[in-house]
């Protein structure tokens, strides 16, 4: 019997369990990166944006049945998150495709609530 999976797209926003320095510290909100080796039952690629700037201590690895819930797409965040996560993603390498979509909807943002 062939099963089907849901694969989650990148920019996607999901909460699952924080792991620092092999334990748990809860369920936190992070936008997923991206699929870890291209295979979704190895997990995602996630960064715990409300830690801080994207980097090895805010960027994890999720696994498919560690997610407790999608919250949704950048498109449920405020322009003042967007705009945290367009400087947050900077300097990390994988994070390129949420940074370019979060600053691109940012700028829409920006733009509808200045009348321009």
């Amino acid at each position: 019997m062939a099963t089907t999976s849901t694969t989650i797209q990148p920019g996607t926003i999901i909460r699952c369990p924080r792991y620092i320095s092999g334990r748990s510290v809860g369920t936190r909100r992070a936008v997923v990166l991206g699929l870890f080796s291209n295979d979704p039952s190895r997990g995602y690629a996630v960064w715990y944006y409300t830690a801080g700037a994207a980097g090895s201590d805010t960027v994890g690895l999720a696994y498919p049945h560690e997610v407790a819930g999608v919250v949704g797409d950048l498109n449920v965040l405020s322009e003042r998150t967007l705009r945290s996560l367009d400087r947050g993603a900077r300097n990390w390498r994988d994070a390129h495709t949420v940074r370019s979509e979060a600053s691109l909807l940012h700028r829409r943002m920006r733009c509808a609530r200045q009348g321009r």
